[in-house]
């Protein structure tokens, strides 16, 4: 929090690094280059809606509230996902009543760029059923 108070732009950096970790070194480089040419292309946000977005997810605990959900869930995770850790994914599944949780072998935090063909995959067959 404090590098995003200090020097915003330093912090997406370090937040881009730390979404390919553990990525091949080209694989990362192309989902690096796609968020950054998104950033570029719809505007970076807010250093006061990162912060406030940040404070929410350091304080926010929903998990009493994942039995009420009654509808199907997928949860999809990155073998190398080093922000939000897959047993914490698999946790998540686990506690909703219809959660379905897939681990892409090779992804980190953004499998959904990283392995687009399986993910893409993955959510159709869950889409239909």
């Amino acid at each position: 929090m404090r590098t995003l108070v200090a020097d915003p732009a330093r912090a997406v950096e370090e937040f881009l690094r730390l979404c390919v970790r553990g990525l091949a070194p080209r694989t990362a480089a192309r989902v690096v280059r796609t968020l950054t040419q998104a950033r570029a292309e719809h505007g970076a946000a807010r250093p006061e809606a990162l912060a406030s977005g940040l404070e929410r997810l350091r304080h926010a605990d929903l998990r009493a509230a994942l039995p009420l959900v009654r509808v199907p869930a997928l949860v999809v995770a990155g073998q190398h996902d080093c922000l939000i850790r897959p047993a914490a994914s698999r946790g998540l599944a686990a506690a909703l009543p219809e959660g379905r949780y897939v681990q892409i072998a090779g992804a980190s935090h953004v499998p959904f760029l990283s392995h687009a063909r399986q993910f893409a995959e993955l959510l159709g067959g869950f889409l239909r059923g």
